[in-house]
């Protein structure tokens, strides 16, 4: 009989849906299953950092970051509630 053991980790995904995850638990060899679990709305804190890194990778001004707040906002209503 083989116990099964869990490992939970909170990652950050990297460009192009990348995780990258290492636990010292895992040995070469080993027999694992990754479950990807996402969050559905982070906190506060974490969706304004996501915002900032957004607004720094297209290099919009905070105006232009703005804008496209606002017209994003109005592209969700237009396709109802989720």
């Amino acid at each position: 009989m083989f116990m099964t053991a869990a490992i939970r980790q909170t990652v950050t995904v990297q460009p192009g849906g990348v995780v990258h995850f290492t636990s010292p638990e895992l040995h070469d060899g080993m027999e694992a299953e990754l479950i990807v679990l996402v969050a559905a709305s982070p906190e506060p804190a974490r969706r304004l950092a996501a915002f900032r890194a957004l607004q720094q990778s297209l290099a919009l001004t905070p105006a232009a970051a703005e804008t496209w707040t606002r017209e994003e906002a109005v592209e969700r209503k237009a396709f109802g509630p989720s």
